[in-house]
C-alpha cells in the first residue's frame, strides 16, 4: 500500500458504542447483528450496510509462529 497526499490510512481504537438496549442480550452482553443493522462510512458521502456476515476461525499464535518457521505445531 502506498500512501501520500492523497491517500492516508486511518487506524483508532472503539471506546464506546450508543445502541438500543432492546438489541443487546443482558445475560451474555452480546449484540444481536441480525437485528443492529449498522451503517458505516466510508469516504466522500459513501456509506455501507452490512447485510451479509460470516466466521472465520482465529489462528493461535502459536499456530501462526510456527507457520512462519515451517514447524509443525498442531499435535
Amino acid at each position: 500500500m502506498m500512501l501520500g497526499p492523497a491517500r492516508r490510512l486511518v487506524i483508532g481504537e472503539i471506546l464506546a458504542v450508543h445502541i438500543r438496549d432492546s438489541l443487546v442480550d443482558a445475560e451474555r452482553l452480546y449484540i444481536d447483528h441480525q437485528r443492529y443493522r449498522p451503517v458505516g462510512r466510508l469516504t466522500g458521502g459513501g456509506y455501507c450496510t452490512t447485510t451479509d456476515t460470516f466466521k472465520l476461525e482465529r489462528e493461535t499464535f502459536a499456530a501462526w509462529q510456527a507457520r512462519q518457521t515451517g514447524e509443525d505445531h498442531t499435535a
